[in-house]
Order: C-alpha cells, then sequence, then structure tokens
C-alpha cells in the first residue's frame, strides 16, 4: 500500500493540472464511504483496519518528511561549499 500510495502522489505532483487539495480529499472520503458500504464488512472489524491504514499513512509520512529534510540539508551544505568556492 505504501509503494502505491506513494506512486499516486508522485502521479498527482507530475499531473499539469491538477484538482484541488479539497476536492481530492472530499472524493477519497467518498469514494473510501462507497468501498466500506459495498465491502459488507462488519463495523467493529473498521476500527482496527482504520488504525492499521492510519499507521501506515503516519510511517509514509515520517519517511517523505525525513527524506525532505535531508535533500534540504544537502542542499544547503552543497550551497555553503559552492558559495565559499566562488568567494575564494
Amino acid at each position: 500500500m505504501q509503494t502505491e500510495m506513494k506512486e499516486k502522489m508522485q502521479e498527482g505532483l507530475r499531473s499539469e493540472m491538477q484538482k484541488p487539495a479539497i476536492v481530492m480529499i472530499d472524493e477519497l472520503k467518498e469514494k473510501i464511504r462507497s468501498d466500506i458500504n459495498e465491502s459488507g464488512i462488519h463495523w467493529v472489524l473498521l476500527e482496527p483496519l482504520i488504525r492499521d491504514l492510519y499507521e501506515e499513512v503516519q510511517a509514509l509520512s515520517r519517511k517523505m518528511a525525513d527524506a525532505e529534510r535531508e535533500a534540504y540539508q544537502k542542499s544547503v551544505v552543497k550551497n555553503n561549499a559552492d558559495n565559499k568556492t566562488c568567494s575564494n
């Protein structure tokens, strides 16, 4: 699931004309509601299922934030090194 979510996020970033985030969120909520209703899964099983999905999303979010932070820090270090080279 994490790989699929990451690919969809990257796919969304690549598209030229994107839907506003609020529209995408509303559509996703409706799709989730519809899929849950159509699945016939007992409501008692939804809580652990949703908790598992939430934990996966949380972990993916942390990984993405860490990767972005690391890329930014590397960029700052490279920029500083480039600036020192240019000024010498």
